[in-house]
């Protein structure tokens, strides 16, 4: 068995190394390091050197902060996309996004993988993955603080909000 991201095959017993690369000038994760696209593009270079088969790139800071709508995560993310699909044809490019309409325009340049940490918060993201042929990874966000939006920390069967947990998924390499 395999396992298919956008344009790569892995064996399905890979162990994949994901680096993230964040966009925002308020990241959590990196403090706004690779806000500018020539710093953004260098990490890109240095995670790859690291031996990073995968790059995940965010436009949205992940955490409390100022509103961030469609036409600016796309801003920030769509052209770096296309920069790193060029200097990178090989490379796996995952995109963090809950947006059908920032996916639609990461994969027409070049993403290979929707990181949907909102838990389906936008049900067309998965139509969007499946025309582009791109592979689509969905977690959650629950749990008892709000981090930004959409946030949903109530779940349709009725539970009560509860905290994160997280699974690890065997594979060896």
């Amino acid at each position: 068995m395999t396992l298919e991201l956008g344009r790569q095959s892995f064996a399905d017993e890979a162990t994949l190394m994901m680096a993230i690369v964040n966009r925002t000038s308020d990241s959590f994760y990196d403090r706004g390091a690779t806000w500018a696209e020539d710093k953004a593009l260098d990490r890109v270079a240095e995670v790859i050197e690291q031996g990073a088969e995968i790059v995940d790139i965010g436009g949205i800071k992940a955490a409390p902060g100022a509103e961030v709508d469609a036409v600016e995560e796309i801003r920030r993310v769509g052209s770096f996309v296309a920069r790193v699909r060029s200097a990178y044809p090989d490379l796996v490019i995952s995109v963090d996004t809950w947006r059908a309409e920032v996916a639609r325009a990461v994969c027409a340049e070049g993403a290979d993988l929707l990181n949907d940490a909102w838990g389906g918060a936008d049900p067309a993201l998965v139509d969007v993955a499946a025309q582009h042929g791109a592979a689509i990874v969905c977690t959650h966000t629950g749990g008892v603080q709000v981090r930004t939006r959409p946030h949903r920390i109530e779940y349709d069967d009725g539970s009560p909000p509860r905290s994160p947990t997280r699974s690890v998924m065997p594979s060896a390499r």
